[in-house]
């Protein structure tokens, strides 16, 4: 289990004095070690990088300016935010489950002060940053032959001042077989369940659907059951129920 994790020894050695055998007074040889391990946690923390790039100018006719070269840009213009930041905010907020008071509160404590409504607005900025890679994570997605769907309800702010709930919009989820090859997951949201989100999605796909019995899912495709749905009404399942072992189209 610990095999993976970085590793560092510290040993422990005999004092000089006590390397001489009291029985007889010769030198004693070392022939191996008693080794114990214990877990350790290494606290998170906030570091500064501040880029410092020169300038020259002529001293004799102050003509002329050079500055040196922007190398890296910073992933939101004129923001602080650097990429490793988004990246712990993205991982936080939408693989963890986290809020983003409770991530402020984390920050915290490490020694900044965030608010939320500036931490939103960094994530919706990253969103034209991942766009080219969600298009290509869902290329990869489609491209295996054999996906699972399915749909979750997830509440959304209502925009609407006439109401005062929320509304329900709905995040789909595209995954890979994981006996195939690596793990993939792809999600896509939509403001309703209508059909529209489906069949956007998988309007050009060719292969096996493992999904609930929901009609919006597009015909022309085999489905396999899930486990403890309900029959698919109109649907090819004679052709489709596809074993663990049976190959992909």
């Amino acid at each position: 289990m610990l095999c993976n994790l970085p590793r560092v020894i510290e040993e422990i050695d005999v004092p000089e004095t006590q390397k001489i055998c009291p029985c007889c007074g010769d030198a004693m040889s070392r022939f191996g070690h008693e080794a114990s391990e214990q877990l350790h946690y290494i606290p998170a923390r906030l570091e500064v990088h501040e880029t410092r790039r020169r300038k020259y100018s002529c001293g004799r006719c102050h003509g002329a300016v050079v500055r040196a070269p922007r190398l890296v840009l910073p992933p939101i213009p004129k923001s602080m935010a650097s990429a490793s930041l988004l990246a712990y905010l993205i991982v936080s907020k939408f693989a963890d489950g986290l809020p983003l008071f409770r991530i402020a509160g984390r920050l915290r404590r490490l020694g900044i002060e965030l608010s939320h409504t500036l931490m939103s607005e960094w994530l919706m900025q990253c969103y034209p940053l991942l766009e080219d890679l969600h298009r290509r994570m869902m290329r990869k997605v489609l491209d295996s032959g054999h996906i699972y769907t399915d749909d979750t309800t997830l509440p959304l702010q209502n925009d609407d001042p006439a109401r005062r709930t929320t509304v329900e919009g709905k995040l789909w989820v595209y995954a890979t077989d994981h006996r195939h090859g690596p793990p993939l997951i792809v999600y896509k949201f939509s403001r309703s369940r209508s059909r529209d989100a489906p069949l956007t999605v998988l309007a050009d796909y060719r292969g096996y659907v493992q999904a609930d019995a929901y009609d919006a899912h597009p015909r022309h495709l085999i489905y396999a059951r899930c486990s403890g749905s309900r029959p698919y009404d109109g649907y090819p399942l004679q052709q489709g129920v596809a074993s663990a072992g049976e190959p992909r189209p």
